[in-house]
């Protein structure tokens, strides 16, 4: 497969217009033996979406961010789906799908875990006075469900490289704005004009810096000045939408790169306004503490693990924290109430810019405030603050401050918790191992006990088996007759009056019973040859 994009980008291409300005009406179409796209790669669920929509007798392609990663090389998070059906047609099709969005009318199609992504092509038109197309007083598009056809749904998308069409049923590629020339230049194009576009979507701003920092491709040079132009208008996008943004911007793998180009856009100080301000003011260490955590991150992602949004925000906000801590408690204010207030305004500012879950806030609290802890001269029970199940993400902290050099003292205390908690992971070990052993010995009693009960419940049904005949035989014996035969009374008939000789035999009686069983059948005997 890597063979085949290295030749497909050696080739240079030769099927693009030499740089001209897109066409959209006019689309170029490239075969499948001039691309490196196979259907095999893409995922079955999405296939499944795609062949049934085609089935249907609607049009239905692979488009955006799937197409572009597959021509790089790169293996897609997702694919979405674009169709001429609309979206009560879709949800017709897919029982297992709904309906979702207020501003993009979409249909999520589940497969367990995975979703695909359908949209309907929409509409190049603008018709203010339709109720499915409506912005607000900055000109930000707060609805756009005015469908169209996939000419001008290529119109409708940001940047050039996510307006790639695939479709299926021949493997070819459909492009309108010549997205394939742009990949070529590893250039970042947007499509129509950068302050309509911005006006009617900040986020596009970016979007631009993550595919700048992710793909590392060049913005395109009429760009730059619509961004500085703009970028206040960020201030404008929900904060609920700017959250989603930024984790997309620092927990994908490129997070140092992508913290870079905020800085280099003047767009950092829009996102953490105090964040900015604190590094403005401190020196080195500041700036190496955020980039060694965005670095950290970077490594986890490539080895396809996950990061904490708390540690990533714990560590843009740690400074403004720090610095309005340090000055609550110059002023005299005590630990906790200073503690509690920087954490409060700090909040309380990003809020408006990024809303941060409850959840998030309140583990990052955590993170803030065992650095105190473990920052503390005198520790009476390292071993029980260890036990913490925030303390492993505190002492990772606390090692990139020290790493950072913020001061003396943090470097001596995490030098002293390195030493502990080497000793903690130690003895962790050692008890892990000998609980293990002891599982085996238990599991191994176990076993014998199981097979040594087993050998004995057989032996005594066997002895139970021989024994029950025997004593069938003996109750048979003294009560029953050989079969054919009657039974006969052998007690004599006697007279209704009580004689002596009855009390005298009475008391026989009840002396016999006291008597043993063998000694009680010779005497019936006896008694019955005498009667």
């Amino acid at each position: 497969m890597i063979k085949q994009i290295k030749a497909f980008l050696a080739k240079g291409f030769s099927f693009w217009n030499n740089g001209e300005e897109p066409v959209a009406m006019e689309p170029t179409i490239y075969s499948a033996d001039t691309h490196p796209i196979r259907n095999r790669q893409i995922s079955k669920n999405s296939m499944t979406v795609i062949q049934r929509l085609n089935r249907a007798g609607f049009n239905a392609y692979l488009v955006g961010g799937g197409v572009r990663d597959l021509l790089l090389g790169l293996a897609p998070k997702d694919f979405d789906i674009v169709t001429d059906a609309h979206p009560n047609e879709i949800r017709k099709l897919f029982r297992n799908s709904r309906i979702i969005g207020r501003r993009f009318r979409l249909v999520h199609v589940l497969f367990g875990r995975e979703v695909v992504e359908v949209a309907t092509f929409r509409s190049n038109e603008v018709d203010d006075r339709s109720k499915h197309y409506q912005t607000n007083q900055e000109g930000f598009v707060t609805r756009d469900n005015i469908y169209g056809d996939i000419d001008e749904d290529a119109m409708r998308r940001d940047f050039t490289i996510n307006a790639l069409f695939y479709d299926v049923r021949d493997q070819t590629i459909i492009d309108y704005c010549g997205g394939l020339a742009d990949m070529k230049k590893r250039q970042l194009r947007l499509i129509g004009n950068p302050t309509e576009r911005f006006l009617e979507d900040p986020v596009r701003i970016l979007r631009a810096i993550r595919f700048e920092a992710k793909l590392g491709f060049q913005i395109d040079s009429a760009l730059l000045a619509p961004i500085a132009e703009h970028r206040q208008l960020l201030e404008n996008v929900s904060p609920a939408r700017m959250y989603d943004e930024v984790l997309k911007l620092f927990l994908t793998g490129h997070g140092e790169a992508s913290y870079g180009r905020l800085m280099a856009h003047q767009l950092f100080e829009i996102l953490f306004p105090l964040t900015y301000k604190a590094l403005a003011q401190q020196d080195f260490p500041a700036q190496h503490l955020l980039r060694q955590s965005l670095h950290n991150s970077d490594l986890r992602a490539k080895e396809g693990l996950s990061s904490s949004p708390y540690f990533v925000y714990g560590s843009l906000l740690w400074e403004p924290f720090i610095t309005r801590f340090n000055t609550l408690t110059a002023q005299g204010v005590k630990y906790r109430q200073a503690s509690e207030q920087a954490i409060d305004e700090v909040f309380k500012i990003q809020h408006q810019i990024t809303v941060i879950p409850r959840y998030v806030r309140e583990f990052i609290e955590e993170l803030w405030i065992l650095q105190f802890r473990l920052e503390a001269k005198v520790i009476h029970h390292p071993e029980k603050l260890m036990t913490n199940p925030r303390f492993k993400a505190a002492y990772d902290f606390l090692l990139l401050r020290a790493e950072a050099g913020e001061s003396e003292s943090v470097i001596a205390r995490a030098n002293y918790w390195k030493g502990q908690f080497s000793v903690y992971e130690a003895t962790l070990l050692a008890d892990e191992q000998q609980r293990n052993r002891e599982e085996r010995r238990e599991v191994k009693q176990a076993l014998k006990n199981v097979v040594n009960g087993q050998d004995d419940s057989t032996n005594a049904n066997d002895g139970s088996q021989k024994k029950r005949p025997s004593r069938r035989r003996s109750k048979k014996s003294k009560t029953d007759h050989h079969p054919g035969e009657n039974k006969v009374n052998l007690k004599p008939i006697e007279s209704k009056s009580t004689t002596g000789n009855d009390r005298a035999e009475g008391e026989v009686k009840k002396k016999r019973k006291r008597r043993p069983r063998k000694r009680s059948k010779s005497k019936n005997n006896s008694q019955e040859s005498d009667s």
